[in-house]
């Protein structure tokens, strides 16, 4: 496929320059699959955005309560979220990185004001994660 969809050196960059930021960036959580579905989630670090797309997985559930998380936020508490276009206040702090969101089955758009926290901060904690992952074994 990737002969297909994909440029000239696309097979060779994903083994050779893979992007390991996505580890410490917001991510989607916790999501009641296959009665609810993500049909894109995109982070947007420059603009410390977050954008989540739902849609019913099951149409006969549509209209019914769930809920789902995001982690890896840098200030939960300051995550600022609209749905459809129009401010949402659904949302919960549940720890030191994550928030959850309750809202119904159904298709709507998501926008999560992240807030960026630089490369400097990524960084750092990435290598509290996993050490320096940069030194031969």
């Amino acid at each position: 496929m990737m002969s297909q969809v994909g440029e000239p050196g696309d097979w060779w960059r994903i083994f050779n320059e893979p992007n390991l930021a996505k580890h410490d960036e917001p991510t989607v959580e916790g999501v009641d699959y296959p009665t609810m579905g993500i049909a894109q989630a995109y982070n947007d670090a420059g603009t410390g955005m977050l954008w989540v797309r739902t849609c019913a997985g099951a149409p006969s559930r549509r209209g019914a309560p769930t809920t789902w998380q995001v982690t890896n936020l840098p200030d939960p508490a300051a995550v600022r979220v609209t749905c459809d276009g129009e401010d949402f206040a659904a949302v919960r702090v549940i720890g030191k990185d994550a928030i959850e969101i309750t809202c119904d089955i159904h298709d709507h758009l998501f926008r999560l004001s992240v807030g960026t926290e630089g490369e400097q901060a990524v960084a750092e904690r990435r290598h509290a994660r996993l050490g320096d992952v940069s030194s031969p074994m």
